[in-house]
């Protein structure tokens, strides 16, 4: 079967991004519908005072977490890992910037990689967490979180766009924002975001835009963490062979599929951003 040339791969790629882009807002059944107003209504009774102020300290998790990630020697170690897997295709690179020189079927191969590795950590930790214990319930919320605000990150290495200027760590806790929000609100986040990137100006050591990153949509998604827990503290009491079997199971598998949302969402933003940018 013959190849095709890489403008030809390039278009394809763009016009499944498209599809998938259209599709934001419809993939979307009655009984998540429900469950999504629930949450809703639960999210206006709280006080305002209240709401801003867990607005405001989610706003502050995510800007320190980043910031501590991203100035971490294990945020060193990814970046070498990703430009050494690179090489691969193109012995020439040298910083994470130099990836956009690769062709999109290269970096969409690294990026896969990557993500199969995040949705199996997710997977383990949601497992645990299943498996029971204070620590581990405390400490659920906040993993869930550090693992797919990562992937985002690791999304946005992969096409060779880096953190460590204030307009693209901004972009990336935005991405973030938008990929793990309810379904249905994803589809103007996606337009909001693809907006805020087009005013990328020639210093982008300076950031201009809006800096608060969650709003009220968005906490249904601890809500919804918080459910989990509930379920997996009745599913605890069945056990087989005096293991939580459904327990771990529904653990891992709620985990696994909001790591494998967020890994597609920010995959085909950082995607198609290098299209738009660099071939289209």
């Amino acid at each position: 079967m013959a190849t095709l040339p890489q403008e030809s791969r390039a278009e394809q790629r763009y016009k499944e991004i498209i599809h998938w882009e259209n599709q934001l807002s419809k993939s979307h059944n009655m009984y998540t519908r429900l469950f999504d107003k629930t949450l809703e209504k639960l999210i206006n009774t709280l006080p305002r005072k209240q709401k801003k102020y867990l607005l405001n300290m989610t706003d502050r998790f995510l800007f320190y977490a980043q910031s501590f990630i991203l100035h971490s020697r294990f945020h060193e170690e990814a970046e070498k890992r990703i430009i050494l897997e690179a090489r691969i295709f193109d012995e020439d690179v040298k910083d994470i910037q130099d990836l956009k020189r690769l062709t999109i079927n290269q970096l969409h191969f690294i990026h896969y990689q990557l993500m199969a590795k995040q949705r199996l950590f997710s997977l383990g930790q949601g497992g645990m967490t299943g498996m029971g214990g204070v620590i581990l319930n405390m400490s659920d919320l906040p993993a869930v979180f550090l693992i797919n605000l990562r992937t985002v990150q690791l999304s946005a290495l992969c096409y060779g766009y880096d953190l460590r200027n204030p307009f693209e760590m901004m972009i990336a806790l935005k991405v973030f924002h938008g990929a793990s929000l309810p379904q249905n609100m994803q589809k103007q986040a996606w337009e909001e975001l693809e907006q805020e990137a087009e005013k990328e100006s020639e210093f982008p050591w300076f950031y201009e835009g809006e800096e608060k990153i969650v709003d009220a949509d968005w906490l249904q998604q601890p809500l919804r963490q918080t459910c989990k827990l509930f379920l997996l503290k009745a599913f605890r009491k069945k056990l087989m062979y005096g293991v939580p079997v459904i327990g771990i199971a529904t653990g891992a598998a709620c985990n696994y599929q909001l790591t494998k949302q967020v890994s597609e969402w920010a995959g085909f933003f950082y995607e198609k951003r290098y299209l738009a940018e660099h071939v289209m």
